[in-house]
């Protein structure tokens, strides 16, 4: 009877010095950087997010030019149009309206982009960063990973970088 018990003994010895050793070398693992409380971001009031196109993607016309902005969310993505008649065509051409307003983010927000650090990872961000559009607000990522990760967490990023905007904005006249 006491057989059985003394390979089930050696093996939990074994087991835990095993385990011992593992933790020992292990390296330390930064915790992930958790996505912020949107009602906890502290700091300057936030703008409304400013669209980046002044036409419409699929008339070509100026937005307001035929009537009320027509406002559309596409994955998270706002998008303007110029009229209702231009909403279904904006959803068939989704992709379109991703590159073209990323860019123009790009061109607009990018070169003062106000973080250095991946949202998502905490890391800093590469030479030629991922671009990810929430609403209106573009985000830059270190990796596709992130992107994801940002994509299914929602809108809170976006008013992070904001937040950021607007500091960096309120910093920037009192230093003048």
């Amino acid at each position: 009877m006491n057989q059985p018990v003394v390979p089930l003994l050696l093996t939990l010895v074994l087991a835990c010095g095993l385990r011992a050793q593992l933790t020992a070398e292990s390296p330390v693992v930064e915790p992930i950087v958790t996505a912020p409380d949107s009602a906890a971001i502290a700091g300057p009031a936030l703008e409304p997010e400013v669209y980046p196109l002044t036409h419409c993607l699929i008339t070509g016309a100026p937005l307001g030019s035929m009537g009320e902005v027509v406002q559309l969310d596409l994955h998270g993505l706002s998008v303007q149009l110029c009229c209702a008649h231009c909403d279904e065509e904006a959803r068939e051409r989704e992709d379109l309206f991703r590159k073209t307003i990323t860019k123009a983010l790009l061109k607009r927000d990018g070169p003062d982009y106000p973080l250095r650090d991946c949202l998502a990872c905490g890391q800093p961000l590469p030479r030629k960063p991922l671009p990810l559009v929430q609403g209106s607000t573009l985000l830059l990522v270190d990796t596709e990973a992130c992107a994801a990760r940002l994509a299914a967490e929602g809108g809170a990023w976006a008013q992070t970088v904001r937040a950021a905007q607007a500091a960096a904005r309120g910093a920037a006249s009192s230093n003048h």
